[in-house]
């Protein structure tokens, strides 16, 4: 079960990946909008290296954005990554 999200998006990113990041924390947003509330954290991979560090210990950001599904331990459920759908992220937050 999901009890926290993180969202790694970049400060200094090209319009393509911009286009990308904000595509996708919309996404998440209208995903999370009908849903009980989940904390969503928001990293910079270019800012919060370190903290974002921890993060791809867990599983290689390839694309940003990177969307980590987290249990209540901290434990990866699920991690998406690239454009997403509000679908997606409903999908891989009810398949928790």
């Amino acid at each position: 079960k999901v009890a926290k999200i993180v969202f790694v998006g970049k400060q200094e990113a090209c319009d393509c990946t911009r286009a990308r990041i904000d595509g996708s924390l919309a996404a998440l947003e209208s995903a999370l909008s009908g849903a009980k509330t989940i904390p969503v954290e928001r990293l910079q991979a270019d800012a919060n290296e370190i903290e974002v560090k921890q993060y791809n210990d867990m599983s290689p950001i390839m694309v940003l954005p990177a969307v980590y599904l987290l249990d209540g331990e901290g434990k990866l459920v699920k991690m998406l990554q690239g454009e997403l759908t509000s679908e997606q992220i409903v999908a891989a937050l009810g398949s928790s």
